[in-house]
């Protein structure tokens, strides 16, 4: 996080980025945030050290610059309640790996009962239910 003026903050958006950064994205005191590799992980970050130490209404997101283009106050908000990369990648490869372990469950499943009933294929088991 880096604080700076707020016309330092505007000249270096428009110099580094060309891109115009309105008055009314910047009232108050005005904190800078930057990520390289998980663009969403500040906004989180801060959402949550302001939750934790000062109450959600201290921290007042204006606006953000993702992706090329300028974002209100509303989709900064929006973006900031979003969970890590890292933690959406965790989600989706849990997602992906739950089937297969439903189907390693039930191959362990048939593979006691087998040995229970002293049986040799899954189609004997069929006899016995």
């Amino acid at each position: 996080m880096t604080v700076a003026k707020k016309t330092l903050i505007q000249l270096a958006a428009k110099e580094i980025k060309g891109v115009e950064i309105p008055e009314s994205m910047l009232p108050g005191q005005v904190a800078i945030l930057m990520a390289f590799e998980d663009a969403v992980a500040p906004f989180s970050v801060m959402r949550n050290l302001a939750k934790d130490f000062e109450g959600d209404d201290k921290l007042v997101f204006t606006g953000s610059y993702l992706d090329g283009s300028l974002q209100d106050a509303q989709t900064t908000k929006k973006l900031a309640s979003l969970p890590s990369r890292d933690v959406l990648l965790a989600k989706f490869m849990g997602s992906l790996l739950s089937p297969v372990s439903s189907l390693a469950r039930f191959f362990d499943g048939a593979k006691a009962k087998l040995q229970e009933t002293n049986k040799s294929t899954v189609g004997d088991l069929a006899s016995v239910a």
